[in-house]
């Protein structure tokens, strides 16, 4: 089966995972049989994330044990959605940009709700299947606005996360990173961490209990 790429993340061809952040794609497959087309898109991709990279150090792989089950993290995770990919917290800015490391974004993929329309959201929420989109400082005159990205979130392919404390038509999901000591979030490598989650994810060895080597078992079910 071959699944048309019309964004960039990862797309499948043939059974075969290809990540598609510019030039040409890329795969760990040994011998692919074909080589993809890249995607012909007209914004410039916002993610370089280093799929080869080494695998990170055993404390930092056992280290995400700790976060593995927190909804942030995993709505922050550079892999495909499987549900709705729309989240709410009210949390300080400062966890979840730490986070975006996880997909080696070029920009801070993080904008200020009050300056974005429904269709730029729109348009932002189609260009990538691996980076989240964060938009911050929900207020309570975005309620409308809201209401209409939760009905369309499913059928895009970006995580949206909104941050804020009004209350919306979406209900807050819970983080404990903000209980987590600080230093503890500001030293892992995320950029190297979220390349080997990634490349779980596309030689199918991801797990809801995470990945190879991260602390957890790897015969447990697939992600939900």
């Amino acid at each position: 089966m071959t699944q048309t790429a019309d964004c960039y993340g990862v797309h499948w061809t043939d059974g075969i995972a290809w990540l598609h952040q510019g030039g040409e794609p890329t795969t760990l497959a040994d011998k692919p049989a074909q080589q993809v087309q890249g995607i012909a898109r007209e914004d410039r991709c916002n993610h370089a994330i280093p799929i080869h990279a080494t695998s990170a150090a055993q404390p930092h792989r056992e280290m995400l044990s700790t976060v593995w089950k927190d909804l942030m993290f995993q709505a922050m995770l550079p892999v495909p959605k499987t549900g709705p990919g729309i989240w709410y917290f009210d949390v300080e800015l400062l966890y979840p940009t730490l986070l975006c490391k996880l997909s080696s974004p070029v920009f801070a993929p993080i904008r200020a709700m009050a300056n974005m329309t429904l269709e730029q959201i729109i348009d932002a929420m189609g260009q990538s299947n691996v980076q989240p989109l964060l938009l911050t400082g929900v207020r309570d005159r975005h309620a409308q606005l809201v209401e209409r990205l939760v009905a369309a979130a499913p059928a895009l392919p970006r995580t949206l996360i909104l941050i804020g404390k009004a209350e919306m038509p979406l209900s807050h999901s819970f983080s404990m990173l903000p209980d987590l000591p600080l230093q503890n979030l500001i030293l892992p490598p995320w950029e190297q961490l979220g390349a080997n989650i990634l490349r779980d994810y596309m030689l199918g060895r991801l797990t809801s209990e995470g990945g190879a080597g991260y602390g957890a078992s790897e015969s447990s079910s697939a992600a939900t």
